[in-house]
């Protein structure tokens, strides 16, 4: 891979990771304003902060991208690893953006 086609990748991947978290506001936040809506639902619950709901999320992916590092498959043939990193890149934009947000 050369380093503009690296480039075009990663403006590709931005693109995706963009309309990726336009799509999953819409169905995980249903008509709630809230950008956080479904992570903090465990604070909502009183059961651990909005913090904590994003680190899991975070943790989940890395999981799933350590285990395919190490069997070099996935048994969820409909979700590839790609979008495993993306799902977590998104994550943990989110976690800066409410961690940036909670200091104001």
């Amino acid at each position: 891979m050369t380093q503009e086609e690296y480039l075009k990748t990663h403006k590709q991947l931005i693109e995706l990771m963009h309309q990726l978290t336009v799509d999953k506001q819409s169905d995980y936040c249903g008509t709630s304003s809230n950008p956080f809506y479904n992570v903090s639902r465990g604070e909502r619950l009183g059961s651990y902060s909005t913090e904590v709901g994003l680190l899991t999320r975070i943790n989940d992916k890395l999981a799933r991208i350590e285990s395919f590092v190490s069997k070099n498959k996935l048994s969820v043939v409909d979700e590839k690893v790609l979008d495993t990193c993306v799902d977590a890149a998104n994550y943990i934009l989110m976690l800066g953006i409410y961690l940036t947000n909670k200091e104001k």
